[in-house]
């Protein structure tokens, strides 16, 4: 079978075009009179006709065939061993018995063993006319579940990669549809778990459950969609985060029947925020001076103690570049080394003298460190400055008064 037809809308014109057919049956005049009326029908065919079940067979193992149609009575294997392995095969391709020799007992037989379609042969040619409606209509079938199956396919692959799955509650049945990535937040399996909505509160943190169940009423009562993270308890114990979105429909009476909404695992996003939080806190708190640049040298960031340290607020600060803290005591080769050691991704230390806003001098024992992307692209330069009070700033010699003391400004200039 085909895929051309996956991976577009199932309209009309993409389920019935290009149907190939294989035409079983041992009788070569009727193969070449049905050839000849499907192939010319509303809907044409393409007809590959054969006279026996190993041919057929064969030819299902090398063509791309959207349904076959075979006669019963047949001298190497009859219409229901073919059919059987067809089955085999694929469980679902269009298989139509047509046959002159026919009877409940064959129709029956065929029916319980998957056929598509049963249809006794006639006399008239308007037979051909019927078959093909009926082929027709298989495959249109068919390729309409394929189309779903894929579409489906493609949905629970994006919800894995997202871990984001979404349900359906029908509020007055009281029945819970989840999509398979919800059970794998959940950390349950379909067949475990009967998906009610006092189920899935139990899952619900108990300390959370309470603020669930309120932002479900809110919404049941007048509100028509609710937005929330909360925790849930897997069964054997783990605790995650997930964040939940949903919409409620409501019949004419404005009365709530269905709510429909996603929940996605965002734990490890959480605790990165978590991290960051915190982490930006130590560097608010800290007592050394800690900024960063962007590549070009451009502050970006300043913590408090820059600005208690350098006189310089927040506000002055970022959008400059460090050369607003140059004293012009150390030589230019000392700021060419730093350069290139920290262009070419590795971390320069030593002491610096400073200039404060004011004017005063300070010595500080500054690190600058490149941060670097998943690709190795640096994306800034981080700076730590540690005082050191007890070193004079008269023991250094001046140096050029327009020397570069910053060591992460334009490498030009």
């Amino acid at each position: 079978m085909r895929d051309d037809f996956d991976d577009r809308p199932a309209t009309e014109t993409t389920l019935d075009a290009g149907i190939r057919l294989l035409h079983v049956d041992d009788d070569r005049d009727f193969l070449e009179m049905a050839a000849a009326f499907l192939e010319r029908e509303p809907h044409p065919l393409d007809v590959v006709s054969v006279t026996c079940a190993g041919d057929a067979l064969d030819r299902l193992a090398t063509d791309d065939v959207d349904c076959v149609v075979s006669d019963y009575d047949m001298p190497d294997r009859d219409g229901l061993a073919l059919l059987d392995a067809v089955r085999d095969r694929d469980p679902d391709l269009p298989f139509i018995l047509f046959t002159g020799k026919g009877s409940e007992e064959i129709a029956s037989e065929a029916i319980s063993r998957g056929v598509t379609d049963y249809l006794q042969k006639g006399s008239e040619t308007e037979q051909f006319t019927v078959l093909s409606n009926r082929v027709v209509n298989a495959v249109r079938s068919y390729r309409s579940r394929r189309a779903l199956e894929h579409r489906e396919t493609r949905l629970a692959r994006a919800q894995r990669i997202a871990n984001l799955g979404n349900w359906d509650w029908d509020v007055q049945a009281d029945t819970l549809r989840w999509s398979t990535q919800i059970y794998r937040i959940f950390g349950v399996a379909p067949d475990e778990f009967e998906a009610t909505y006092e189920a899935f509160l139990e899952f619900v943190h108990p300390d959370d459950r309470d603020r669930v169940r309120r932002a479900v009423e809110t919404a049941h009562e007048g509100g028509d969609a609710y937005d929330l993270e909360h925790r849930i308890v897997r069964p054997g114990g783990e605790t995650r985060i997930v964040h939940e979105q949903a919409e409620v429909v409501r019949d004419d009476d404005g009365d709530p029947t269905l709510m429909t909404g996603t929940v996605q695992d965002v734990t490890d996003r959480v605790e990165r925020r978590r991290d960051l939080k915190v982490f930006r806190e130590a560097v608010e708190h800290a007592g050394h001076v800690i900024y960063w640049t962007n590549p070009d040298g451009v502050i970006q960031y300043v913590n408090p103690a820059f600005e208690e340290t350098t006189g310089y607020s927040r506000a002055e600060a970022v959008g400059a570049t460090p050369r607003i803290l140059k004293s012009g005591v150390h030589d230019e080769s000392v700021y060419a080394e730093m350069w290139e050691t920290i262009t070419a991704g590795e971390t320069w230390e030593n002491d610096l003298v400073n200039r404060r806003k004011d004017g005063t001098l300070y010595v500080v024992h500054q690190t600058i460190a490149p941060v670097t992307n998943d690709r190795g692209d640096i994306v800034r330069f981080v700076a730590v400055n540690a005082p050191r009070s007890q070193q004079s700033v008269a023991s250094w010699p001046t140096a050029a008064s327009d020397a570069r003391l910053d060591g992460v400004d334009d490498p030009d200039s």
